[in-house]
């Protein structure tokens, strides 16, 4: 995902992308099918740069490891970053 900070109004800029997640591993080190996750958050100009926060979900199917069922496991994190500009 690109976003030009050169774009972002001083009231910032809400997001909401869908994200391919690839090369995960279960918790018994199990893979685990590609999926999609969900990217919602907001962008604001900040002195050098601009501040993120985001919140990422996806439900990952897992296998039980007692009966071998397949189960839905929802997973959910938020986050925060500092974006710096770069010098050219």
């Amino acid at each position: 995902m690109f976003i030009d900070l050169n774009t972002i109004g001083s009231e910032g800029l809400s997001f909401t992308r869908s994200v391919r997640l690839s090369g995960l591993e279960g918790p018994s080190r199990e893979s685990i099918p590609d999926l999609e996750a969900q990217l919602d958050g907001t962008i604001t100009p900040a002195p050098g740069g601009a501040d993120l926060s985001a919140h990422l979900g996806a439900t990952v199917p897992l296998t039980c490891s007692r009966c071998l069922e397949t189960f839905p496991w929802d997973v959910r994190t938020e986050f925060a970053w500092k974006v710096l500009r770069r010098d050219p």
